[in-house]
């Protein structure tokens, strides 16, 4: 289950007891005595306040430095901690819409006016800000409001006399900043793009003797950080390890390539040829092999642009891919002679940038792969989408062609 989802609610719970909200929540218990409609009131309204504060959290992610970022969530989360234990308090009055909107219309209205700027909206966009994952936050929120406010609603005043309200308080602030302790630490690394730094590795190592596998291993931060390179050893044929190096790619001037072949003009061609190891059963070349040629030529294009390993190092940023779309044309056999060619196709400069590429048979001119692969920007520590800095913007600039 998503941690997202789990401290979201287990959160959210907690520092409900004895909240703003939860207060109304017995006070319209008591007065109507009518918990269905109450209860759907603070649904519906839990959904709409929290899920506009997770919009807001995610677009703080993608258009914040995340650098400054963590401190601003780490500040926020334990400025929550201190929050959470002073005692809320609701007025009477504000329970006085139901004389003309009816119990539902009263709870729908005062439960999302509560929540302006209550703790657990802030609460929600911070943690939605954490984890860029708008849907798991906002669905662990509202189900950590409906676990703290529907007792209360059918159990009433009761309840509150028997809950130990400074305890509760105390574990909430706790969990709050145990949060912002570990966001200013950057021990807390659940990027879902970080599952992508396994087959992406090789756009961040551009050494030309480096070898690479589809399936990636696992590298630790120190491994990334430090810039060692994924060096592994050819395993056999094709059909067991999708094994490539960069320095079989021989650079060429697009101008050696007839115009007509390409959609626009290429940022970067290569050419190769297929090897009988890189055959399948079917004596095709394997699939997978064009993923990694795909990365390849991605490196070669971004070393030419004056982007090495070290400069990503430096600047604290890199890339990861979130999606792949492959899309084979004709089959190539071992002999035939491919240029691969690449361009950006997208780049509004914020997190995420779209390269396309082509790959035509020298013989005949076809084009036998296009795809393009959707990469996304990380801080190198944390593994977490990041805004482009400057020099990625300078060197990635889109050509315009549409998507292949």
């Amino acid at each position: 289950m998503s941690s997202a989802l789990l401290v979201s609610t287990g959160v959210i719970a907690l520092a409900e007891i004895g909240d703003k909200t939860q207060l109304l929540a017995f006070l319209l218990a008591t007065r109507f005595k009518k918990p269905i409609p109450i209860i759907i009131g603070i649904t519906l309204a839990t959904l709409i306040n929290h899920g506009l504060a997770g919009v807001v959290g995610s677009w703080i992610t993608a258009n914040v430095d995340q650098s400054v970022l963590r401190w601003v969530l780490g500040a926020s989360f334990i400025a929550m901690a201190v929050w959470t234990l002073i005692p809320d308090k609701i007025e009477d009055e504000e329970t006085q819409l139901a004389t003309k909107l009816g119990v539902f219309g009263a709870t729908f209205i005062t439960f999302f006016l509560a929540e302006m700027g209550d703790k657990t909206q802030i609460a929600t966009v911070a943690m939605s800000a954490h984890y860029n994952d708008v849907l798991m936050v906002v669905a662990g929120t509202t189900l950590g409001m409906l676990i703290a406010d529907v007792p209360a609603v059918f159990a009433g005043d009761k309840l509150a006399e028997k809950i130990p309200m400074k305890l509760v308080h105390r574990i909430a602030a706790a969990m709050f900043a145990a949060l912002g302790v570990a966001t200013l630490l950057g021990i807390l690394k659940n990027s879902p793009y970080r599952e992508f730094v396994k087959t992406a590795i090789c756009f961040i190592d551009l050494s030309p003797s480096a070898t690479y596998a589809f399936d990636m291993p696992n590298k630790s931060n120190n491994e990334m950080s430090s810039g060692v390179a994924p060096l592994l050893q050819n395993q056999g044929p094709m059909t067991n390890s999708n094994i490539f190096k960069v320095s079989d790619i021989q650079t060429i001037a697009t101008s050696d390539t007839p115009q007509s072949v390409w959609p626009c003009t290429p940022q970067c061609v290569g050419k190769l040829t297929v090897q009988p190891e890189h055959l399948d059963e079917f004596e095709h070349t394997n699939n997978t092999i064009y993923l990694v040629w795909m990365q390849a030529i991605a490196a070669l294009h971004s070393r030419q642009l004056g982007l090495t390993f070290q400069d990503f190092v430096e600047l604290g940023y890199g890339c990861v891919a979130r999606q792949h779309h492959l899309e084979y044309k004709r089959p190539t056999f071992a002999g035939d002679t491919l240029w691969i060619a690449t361009w950006i196709s997208h780049n509004e400069g914020k997190a995420d940038m779209t390269r396309q590429y082509q790959f035509v048979r020298e013989s005949d001119h076809a084009t036998v792969m296009q795809g393009h692969t959707q990469w996304v920007c990380i801080d190198m520590k944390t593994g977490r989408p990041k805004k482009q800095p400057s020099r990625f913007l300078e060197c990635y600039k889109p050509v315009s062609a549409g998507t292949l």
